[in-house]
């Protein structure tokens, strides 16, 4: 059996609920891709033992693919940047240089992605829309999301209902209402 997202976002157990997730979620996002090492350490601290708390099996199908994703991008930066070496395999070079920006990059995308997990676990569209309508932020752009929100779930329930069978990554985005 597939879990839907929006199952997952019911069941979760949240320690911080309301506005105020999307509020803390968006500024230690932007906290995050500002300042220093510190924080983003604080954050993937923080937001994965959150995520955890929250569902923990879910965190980890969440953050399955990126991780993988991220694990390619590091290996592609330590290759490619010259500096003085370090190591040598080969045609490869690992650079003091390069392990520095990606530990450097590791980190930022660590942090963004323990953020943006919880925010996805514990916060359905309507709730971040709900949030967001209340920062202010022009009608426009809120209409405009609830809309690509809405007809990105009537078009993936349509593509769902001419299927033979459940795609795995469709079926854990949910069925569209």
């Amino acid at each position: 059996m597939h879990e839907t997202l929006e199952i997952v976002q019911m069941r979760s157990r949240k320690i911080i609920d309301g506005n105020l997730k999307v509020y803390l979620a968006l500024s230690s996002l932007f906290l995050v891709l500002v300042l220093g090492k510190f924080s983003q350490i604080l954050a993937v601290v923080i937001f994965s033992v959150l995520c955890i708390y929250a569902d923990w099996k879910a965190y980890l199908r969440i953050i399955r693919i990126p991780a993988f994703f991220l694990l390619g991008a590091m290996a592609v930066i330590l290759f490619t940047i010259d500096g003085k070496v370090l190591a040598s395999f080969w045609i490869f070079r690992i650079t003091e240089e390069s392990t520095g920006i990606a530990f450097s990059v590791l980190l930022r995308s660590t942090a963004s992605l323990s953020i943006l997990s919880f925010l996805i676990m514990t916060t359905s569209i309507p709730e971040f829309i709900t949030a967001l309508s209340k920062l202010k932020i022009p009608k426009f752009v809120v209409e405009m999301l609830m809309l690509v929100y809405r007809a990105f779930r009537f078009f993936l329930r349509r593509y769902q209902d001419s299927t033979p069978q459940h795609h795995p990554v469709l079926a854990s985005l949910g069925s569209g209402t």
